[in-house]
């Protein structure tokens, strides 16, 4: 796998899935996956207003930010809760197990519980999450890069 470090090693109109060559020709690395770092993002992608939280899947499209092709993101998220035990998941769309998901659960109430993880996304580049309750004051999501 290559990292790519958006805005530093690879030009905006990079080529899907390759890397620049200190010669400056572009390259597809071993294996075909390559991660571009988002850069530095200003503010979180999604707020808790983004979010439906009554214990259903729903989905979550992310094509205004990911790149097609794309067939992960990395998450950096906050979720925060006036009890504990509450929760937020997030999973491939279609997926209909919770085994490969991104889980974080409140174990403290009102206080800020951060995490990050991998999502695989569809070619559409939709994911899905799902809310366990009201309870979820906050919920911020930011999107820090993709696989393609």
């Amino acid at each position: 796998m290559t990292v790519i470090c958006k805005g530093e090693t690879v030009a905006a109109d990079s080529p899907a899935g390759k890397y620049l060559k200190d010669d400056g020709s572009w390259s597809t690395p071993a294996g075909g996956m390559t991660y571009v770092n988002r850069g530095d993002p200003s503010d979180w992608d999604f707020t808790v207003s983004n979010f439906t939280r009554d214990d259903t899947w729903r989905d979550l499209d992310l094509s205004s930010i990911v790149p097609a092709g794309a067939v992960a993101v990395t998450l950096s998220c906050v979720i925060k809760a006036n009890a504990t035990g509450k929760y937020v998941i997030f999973r491939k769309k279609g997926n209909t197990n919770l085994v490969n998901v991104l889980r974080e659960e409140t174990l403290v109430a009102n206080l800020d519980h951060y995490f990050m993880g991998i999502v695989f996304c569809d070619t559409n580049r939709i994911i899905q999450y799902r809310v366990i309750s009201t309870a979820v004051g906050t919920l911020n999501v930011c999107v820090g890069g993709w696989f393609i």
